[in-house]
């Protein structure tokens, strides 16, 4: 019988974001939201246009190249710290290794 509808992964990750998440809808600050001498940054102005690299790059990106685009990887975690490091070898000759 299954009682919880989360992964163990899952779980662990909503029970650190816990405290953030609480203090998003709880604290003092956000309690005067909309008062119209408070600038609320907590999360950033959403009035301001996002930096030009960044639209550019979530436009990019967000076209699949290939039928397996978004699909689940169980290598993508290989394969993002593998080309940092292929890359910081080639630049400093340092021959590290994972």
């Amino acid at each position: 019988m299954i009682t919880n509808p989360f992964s163990q992964r899952a779980a662990n990750v909503m029970a650190a974001a816990a405290p953030i998440f609480r203090f998003a809808v709880e604290s003092p600050i956000v309690q005067k939201r909309g008062q119209p001498s408070i600038c609320d940054f907590l999360f950033g102005d959403p009035h301001d246009m996002p930096i030009p690299a960044f639209a550019e790059a979530l436009a990019r990106w967000s076209v699949p190249q290939n039928k397996d685009w978004f699909a689940y990887k169980s290598n993508a975690h290989y394969l993002a710290s593998r080309q940092p490091l292929d890359q910081h070898t080639k630049h400093t000759g340092s021959g590290m290794t994972e």
